[in-house]
């Protein structure tokens, strides 16, 4: 019976790994590269004190102003 138990949880922490990995975009690995495209990824900290300026950050830093 123990050997079942362990099993299946096992099975449920495989399973619920590679769900989690699966949902990640493949950029996150990968940065994306196309001839015809300037494509650029942003970072900016959310802080309370900002509010939705972290949106416009993340982009300004992405266009590299």
């Amino acid at each position: 019976m123990a050997r079942k138990i362990l099993l299946i949880t096992v099975v449920l922490f495989l399973t619920s790994a590679l769900a989690s990995q699966a949902a990640k975009p493949k950029w996150v690995k990968k940065r994306p590269s196309e001839r015809e495209y300037y494509i650029g990824i942003g970072m900016a900290y959310k802080n309370g004190h900002t509010g939705l300026d972290y949106a416009k950050k993340a982009r300004a830093e992405a266009s590299g102003k």
